[in-house]
């Protein structure tokens, strides 16, 4: 068990050193003056400008002494530098921000997971019924209808026509519950409803594969009832490979976190970078592809690492 963690730590650990790399380098590689796209000042630039900001962001070093400035910077104080456009440190606001993404992700993923897992259960033990046909329309209408369409239904439904909840804002849990609550119940049926129909589908697809079971038939075979039979043999079996996906949730989460936070005006990460793309606030845009994709190996690490506590036969050689 401690080898196969051990491999998926360095894994990841790699993974993450790549990630670093790349976003620190995309920056460098792209044709254009990176000076003047940093400055926001375009081809207008003046040559005493490009000093300051070459010397101020380190541009005037080698590439490889940028890089390990950089990330030397970041583990020894978590300083991912200065916003180009405002001067303020890009760090502190990244952590808030990241806070108000997970807030509502952590949402998402709970009801995902409460409406997905019995309605995967349900359609497994009733296959071809009413229930399975109307889990496999909610589900594909899940995946099918886009994040931006389904925000602005339920703006044009709840806000604009019945006027139940607010249009836009964020406010956490532990500042004003109610008022938190208000503001994540639309983003979270928009994400929640993907990720519901995701694990639903997942959950109907093992469920099913381990109805078939010999052990299974035994337990019926025993007498012991079906909803002792499903819950202690089929349910505990058919959620492993549900646990898996849990990584692929929190990236469905950032996706989806670019489109909803824009339509309910989320201060979240997902905003922050669409903002910093369009104004070219590139060091911004560096960081947060760095974090987002530090926040999406960890989950895969922790799935990875629970699967594996799940599952004895999980093992590296």
């Amino acid at each position: 068990m401690w080898t196969y963690i051990s491999v998926r730590v360095l894994q990841s650990i790699a993974v993450i050193i790549l990630v670093a790399i790349a976003s620190f380098a995309i920056f460098r590689i792209l044709p254009g003056d990176p000076v003047a796209a940093l400055s926001g000042e375009g081809e207008a630039i003046s040559e005493e400008r490009r000093q300051q900001i070459e010397e101020r962001l380190g541009l005037n070093k080698s590439v490889p002494e940028q890089m390990v400035d950089w990330i030397g910077n970041i583990l020894s104080s978590g300083d991912f530098g200065q916003s180009t456009l405002t001067n303020r440190d890009i760090g502190p606001e990244l952590l808030q921000r990241l806070q108000n993404t997970l807030h509502v992700g952590v949402a998402t993923i709970v009801v995902g997971m409460l409406i997905g897992i019995p309605a995967g259960v349900l359609s497994a033990i009733r296959p071809n019924s009413l229930a399975d046909r109307l889990v496999t329309m909610l589900s594909v209408g899940g995946v099918a209808i886009p994040d931006y369409l389904t925000g602005l239904i339920l703006i044009l439904l709840l806000v604009v026509t019945w006027d139940v909840l607010p249009a836009a804002g964020f406010e956490r849990i532990w500042v004003d519950p109610v008022a938190s609550i208000k503001s994540l119940i639309m983003p979270t049926i928009v994400v929640g409803w993907v990720l519901s129909a995701i694990v639903a589908r997942q959950t109907r697809s093992s469920m099913l594969e381990v109805m078939r079971q010999d052990y299974v038939r035994t337990a019926r075979a025993k007498g012991l009832r079906e909803r002792r039979v499903i819950a202690l043999h089929a349910l505990r079996n058919g959620l492993l490979p549900v646990v898996t996906i849990v990584g692929l949730l929190l990236a469905r989460v950032f996706a989806g976190a670019v489109i909803v936070e824009q339509i309910f005006n989320i201060p979240g990460m997902g905003r922050w970078l669409v903002q910093a793309a369009l104004q070219r606030d590139l060091l911004i845009v560096q960081a947060m592809i760095l974090v987002i994709a530090i926040a999406i190996v960890v989950a895969n690490l922790l799935t990875d690492i629970s699967y594996g506590v799940l599952d004895p036969r999980i093992r590296y050689g």
